[in-house]
């Protein structure tokens, strides 16, 4: 009789030993499922910040014909914005050393990054982006655009 709950008592502890692994598994499976939903989201909001960035960029060479042909200071200055949870800040940026003025096109890069308050890169998204006019005076239309890696 004894020998048998000695081996009721050994059943019993391989069996939680395995049910402790399976629990294990389990949590890092979702802790998993949960960084990749996190970086899916950031990434979701650099791409809103750049494309915010090409619609502002559009929207300031739409503004007056004499901006086209060149650009100040302004323009090419990073735009910080708080992302509502407070812990990660975006920014916007049109990188000065590439765009390209033509007659009546210019291609330009602008950036979409997500930061951690501690200045951690989370998150970016650069688009190479091509806008034309037909003529002076004409809307500005954009004709394309490509992620970068």
């Amino acid at each position: 009789m004894k020998r048998e709950k000695g081996i009721a008592l050994l059943t019993t502890m391989i069996i939680m030993a395995v049910m402790l692994i399976m629990a294990f598994g389990a949590t890092a499976g979702s802790l998993l499922q949960e960084r990749m939903s996190a970086n899916q989201r950031f990434k979701i909001l650099t791409d809103t910040l750049a494309m915010e960035g090409v619609m502002s960029a559009q929207a300031w060479l739409q503004l007056d014909d004499e901006h086209w042909g060149e650009a100040d200071d302004a323009w090419f200055t990073p735009q910080v914005q708080a992302i509502n949870e407070g812990v990660v800040a975006g920014t916007i940026t049109i990188d000065p050393d590439l765009v390209i003025w033509q007659t009546n096109e210019i291609e330009m890069v602008v950036a979409g990054e997500l930061q951690s308050l501690e200045g951690e890169v989370m998150a970016e998204t650069r688009l190479r982006v091509r806008f034309v006019r037909a003529m002076e005076g004409q809307p500005v239309a954009m004709v394309g655009w490509s992620e970068l890696p």
